[in-house]
């Protein structure tokens, strides 16, 4: 950014967020189901560790017993803190 007297601002931090397609299974009604999501991570998927995180956070969104049926890295962001 360019002020009037023409000298450049320092650019606002940024932080890189991976965002990743989700896929899941879950129950509901007695039922099973699956969706799919975008969903945006602070840091890669790297482990077993990580997929458990995630089927908690679908857990706690309503989607009992979830399990993370596959994922992919769908594009890196970079966004302003």
């Amino acid at each position: 950014m360019t002020t009037s007297n023409n000298t450049r601002e320092p650019d606002a931090p940024t932080t890189t967020s991976y965002v990743y397609f989700v896929a899941i299974q879950f129950f509901r009604n007695g039922g099973l189901g699956f969706t799919n999501c975008e969903i945006p991570l602070a840091a890669k998927v790297t482990g077993l560790a990580d997929i458990q995180m995630l089927e908690k956070h679908f857990r706690s969104e309503g989607f009992d017993s979830a399990l993370v049926m596959g994922y992919n890295l769908l594009r890196t962001e970079q966004v302003r803190r």
